[in-house]
């Protein structure tokens, strides 16, 4: 008795939303896809491996991507000139190669 109760109450609920909402057709499959279970919600990162040592500490994880794109250009400009460089090198290297005709 108790279940009937409440999914009545549930598909009363879901009704309203439904009936409320800007977008029928979305709001529809929400309802659809979390009575499914496939309700899509980000959970956010539980542990990542940092330096060979895992962590669930969020301060920590903060921490290291902060850290990750706070020198990421100056790795990507380090990487370029140095590509630049070795680049550079070879094409003189080659200019200096002998020449006989």
């Amino acid at each position: 008795m108790l279940s009937k109760v409440i999914k009545e109450a549930k598909r009363m609920e879901y009704d309203r939303h439904i009936l409320n909402s800007n977008n029928v057709m979305s709001t529809s499959w929400k309802v659809i896809n979390k009575e499914l279970g496939k309700d899509h919600k980000n959970h956010g990162i539980q542990s990542i491996n940092i330096n060979g040592r895992s962590t669930s500490n969020h301060h920590i994880i903060a921490d290291a991507f902060n850290k990750h794109f706070a020198t990421i250009s100056d790795m990507i400009n380090q990487n370029i000139n140095a590509n630049y460089c070795l680049t550079k090198t070879s094409v003189n290297n080659q200019n200096k190669l002998p020449y006989s005709f």
